[in-house]
């Protein structure tokens, strides 16, 4: 049943990868009529994450660094930045490590001058990704946490979520299945919540990866077959590949080698396909676990030796510990002890820079870092609510105590105005009173020198008739 799923998904894959190269070809298409602008960087851009996505690195590669080119002809920072960061992404991929950190920490020094948080956050979670590749695991969660802080800040739950994945990788590398897993079930949640299909097929592998190291086997393959489909559909080369390998791990955990080396070499033909040196490395030390399982010594030496090749090339740590694990137990079953002995000293010493107390103590130091700074930042938080709070009721106890004094002194120049007014009313009313008076006074003199006309008047017609009667008697007389 299980084989035939595979089956089914391989056709969807390829006809999902048919309509990719349409896409690429349309693209390219159009490009060789685009005028040198930021348009045509972010259709070089486009054209190189779409090659990318079928997993061709080195026509991918080509046209980053053409990306790149065109855009700090033009200037275009943001288009420098991104394209910078893919660069870094396919050099990754490949297993070129030095490069792809070279590219990333400038990625990161030009998004900081531009004040791009987001990309900052992108930038630092690929630096931990390579120094999870060199074994670096202290640098690796420093650099994750520093990402995953800044997603927090931005509420970007896309960013979050690929930080939980690969703050679950270095648990698990270190032995923690207990924190990878919730860390890889956090970054699901989140995932389908954004329905995010590549980031969701990359939890369900982690997750089976983890169950599978707990040899919880029903749930590895449950997770492991789920991650498949979606990357069957999406044409997901590298993502096929990886779930071809892990699907071999759990059948050789179970112990069912024959099936696991099927999956092996599907998951090696892929990722010699893609040019994946660092998937190459890990399959072929894969290939060799299981030819030793079933006691194909010679097939076994073959394949881990290839695989060490590769993991000094690539500079490797982790494999090189499991390539000279492997050889090891090879040549102690074959009667080569000298050999035996050198590469189980060459492994301890890698287990040991990989695993060792001070890099323990680095990585509990991270943890409790980031918890710290976590806490630290929600506490500032809340003071400044607080200090807003506190500033705010200050703002309107000053804008009450302003209200009030200019309403004090709206009263007081109203009382003032009032003030003024009655004091000339009564100025006014004085004169009123004054004049009034000067005229009854006025009045009053001319009543009585009326009256005193009149009483002259009147004696005078009383003298003249007592005259007249005097005259009228002496008449008779």
């Amino acid at each position: 049943m299980k084989r035939y799923l595979l089956y089914i998904f391989l056709i969807g894959g390829f006809c999902f990868s048919l309509a990719q190269t349409k896409e690429i070809d349309s693209l390219k298409q159009v490009l060789k009529t685009a005028k040198e602008d930021t348009n045509k960087v972010n259709l070089l851009y486009k054209i190189a994450v779409k090659i990318y996505q079928v997993s061709d690195y080195k026509e991918a590669l080509q046209f980053a660094k053409k990306t790149k080119l065109t855009a700090e002809q033009l200037g275009f920072k943001s288009g420098i930045g991104k394209s910078t960061n893919l660069v870094g992404i396919i050099y990754m991929s490949t297993g070129d490590f030095k490069e792809a950190l070279a590219n990333h920490f400038a990625n990161l020094k030009l998004c900081k001058e531009m004040g791009n948080k987001s990309g900052m956050a992108s930038a630092y979670g690929n630096i931990g990704l390579v120094y999870w590749h060199m074994g670096n695991y202290p640098e690796s969660l420093k650099y994750q946490f520093s990402s995953l802080k800044i997603a927090e800040e931005l509420h970007d739950k896309k960013s979050i979520a690929a930080s939980y994945s690969n703050i679950g990788i270095v648990y698990r590398r270190q032995g923690n299945m207990g924190e990878a897993l919730k860390n890889y079930i956090a970054s699901l949640k989140l995932r389908k919540e954004l329905g995010d299909r590549d980031g969701i097929a990359s939890a369900y592998n982690n997750i089976g990866v983890v169950y599978d190291q707990l040899h919880n086997y029903p749930e590895a393959f449950k997770n492991h077959l789920a991650a498949l489909k979606i990357e069957e559909e999406m044409g997901d080369k590298q993502g096929i590949a990886n779930s071809y390998n892990n699907l071999g791990n759990a059948y050789q955990n179970e112990g069912d080698y024959n099936e696991a080396l099927k999956n092996f070499f599907s998951s090696k033909e892929i990722n010699e396909e893609i040019g994946n040196k660092q998937g190459v490395e890990t399959v072929f030390i894969n290939i060799s676990e299981a030819y030793y399982n079933l006691k194909k010594y010679k097939e076994a030496e073959e394949y881990a030796l290839k695989g060490l090749v590769i993991a000094k090339e690539i500079d490797e740590l982790d494999g090189i510990k499991d390539v000279c694990n492997i050889l090891s137990r090879i040549y102690k079953s074959t009667g080569k002890y000298k050999e035996a002995l050198e590469n189980y000293e060459a492994y301890i010493i890698a287990k040991d820079s990989l695993l060792n107390e001070e890099n323990s103590k680095k990585i509990v130091q991270q943890q409790m870092q980031y918890e710290f700074d976590k806490k630290e930042g929600a506490e500032k938080l809340e003071q400044e609510k607080k200090d807003i709070i506190t500033a705010e009721a200050s703002r309107r106890q000053k804008f009450i105590i302003g209200g009030i004094s200019i309403g004090l002194i709206l009263v007081l120049l109203l009382a003032g105005v009032i003030f003024r007014s009655l004091r000339v009313n009564q100025k006014k009313s004085k004169i009123i009173t004054e004049q009034k008076e000067l005229v009854e006074a006025k009045q009053k003199e001319i009543i009585d020198s009326i009256t005193y006309a009149k009483r002259i008047q009147t004696a005078l017609i009383t003298s003249e008739k007592y005259m007249e009667n005097a005259l009228n008697k002496l008449m008779k007389n």
